[in-house]
């Protein structure tokens, strides 16, 4: 007879879930937590902050204007679902100057420059990833272009239409 070994308990420090890599527990709490402490080291350096803002915006409009100039709204639906699949690789340079602030040291750029060369090879593993899904996610909205009405310029009437 097969006995049934439902005594174990969930909670106790004992018990491993099975192919369940370990984890901290994250509270309620936390996103507000990590809201303030960035915005307080944005404070803290506001000008480097605002720059490295200031320049991924550029960036984002300049790739836009260009998909935006050749007439391509597949390429426009693609590049926002890209943004938000490159948007923590990007980041990698306010993640470096959280990091100084919290060594204690002044933050600079060239400094978040040499920081993420010595994770270079972490950053093209992130960034390698984030590449498949993109282009995954590209070549779906490529797909989903078939379906587009033939009009060049739609209006938001057609947009509700289609």
């Amino acid at each position: 007879m097969v006995e049934n070994n439902n005594n174990i308990d969930n909670d106790s420090e004992q018990y491993i879930k099975p192919l369940v890599a370990p984890c901290r527990t994250v509270g309620m709490d936390a996103p507000y937590r990590w809201l303030k402490k960035g915005f307080l080291d944005f404070k803290r350096v506001p000008r480097l902050s605002l720059s490295y803002g200031i320049v991924m915006v550029f960036v984002s409009i300049l790739i836009t204007y260009v998909a935006y100039s050749a007439h391509s709204i597949v390429l426009s639906i693609a590049l926002v679902a890209g943004f938000f699949f490159m948007g923590p690789a990007i980041a990698i340079g306010l993640y470096s100057m959280s990091r100084q602030l919290d060594n204690g040291v002044t933050p600079k750029f060239l400094r978040c420059i040499k920081e993420g060369k010595r994770y270079l090879g972490n950053e093209m593993v992130l960034a390698f990833v984030f590449l498949i899904v993109f282009l995954i996610w590209a070549r779906a909205a490529s797909m989903v272009h078939i379906f587009f009405p033939s009009m060049s310029s739609m209006s938001i009437n057609d947009w509700l239409v289609f």
